[in-house]
């Protein structure tokens, strides 16, 4: 476990945390694993390889970017770019001015929020989708429905609200 607090360092760790509670003013956070965690910073970049329950991370000005996660998540930024590359459990992603990226998705709720910035969501074949969406500038780009007839394997809801950006749903 790590409590780290601090006006203006870099944040680096090559082993898996257990529970971390990270607040920087200025500085990037790179993890190589998190049991659990809350990481905050005003200026700086965080990056996560793996999440295996929890992990919070809110920045107003860098990007947040995760390699695995399998429980909860929840991330902010205020301008800078949100990107996960899988994840199997929960998400709520927000960010004022900057992407949301998540590549391949595997949970059962993802929420996505942009006031200028756009969202891109993978999700596998067979899967059945509620996708609640909003968006006042920008287009929803869906995958062409699958030929396949075989049943859903699985179900996710997706929520997205978008000021100014576009939706992308990828299979």
């Amino acid at each position: 476990d790590a409590s780290i607090g601090t006006a203006a360092a870099d944040v680096e760790s090559t082993v898996r945390l257990g529970d971390v509670d990270i607040k920087l003013a200025s500085g990037d956070v790179d993890l190589a694993g998190v049991h659990r965690g809350t990481i905050k910073t005003a200026t700086g970049d965080v990056d996560i390889t793996s999440v295996t329950d929890y992990v919070k991370a809110a920045t107003a000005s860098g990007d947040i970017s995760i390699g695995s996660c399998q429980g909860k998540a929840d991330f902010s930024a205020a301008s800078g770019d949100i990107s996960i590359r899988d994840c199997s459990g929960t998400v709520n992603a927000s960010s004022a001015s900057g992407d949301i990226t998540l590549v391949r998705f595997t949970g059962d709720r993802a929420t996505f929020k942009s006031m200028s910035g756009s969202a891109e969501i993978g999700v596998p074949p067979r899967t059945k989708l509620d996708l609640d969406a909003t968006l006042l500038s920008g287009r929803l780009n869906l995958p062409e429905p699958s030929k396949d007839k075989a049943p859903s394997e699985r179900r996710m809801r997706v929520r997205a609200k978008i000021v100014a950006g576009d939706l992308t749903i990828k299979r």
